[in-house]
């Protein structure tokens, strides 16, 4: 019998400026990781600490 896995991960486009295109490759080499890793590392720990944004700038942090 086959077990079906269950995927854990999506993928989504999006689109950023070219300031923080460059800020994301320079994090990627410098952690020696690849830019999609950096970036998912990134959001992930950003959705963790902070409930919202509201504008730039403008994150409240989780209490």
């Amino acid at each position: 019998m086959s077990q079906t896995k269950k995927k854990t991960t999506v993928s989504i486009n999006l689109e950023m400026s070219a300031e923080t295109n460059q800020g994301l490759t320079l994090a990627a080499k410098a952690a020696n990781r690849s830019k999609h890793i950096e970036a998912a590392l990134r959001l992930a720990d950003h959705i963790r600490r902070f409930e919202h944004v509201g504008g730039y700038e403008e994150a409240a942090p989780r209490k």
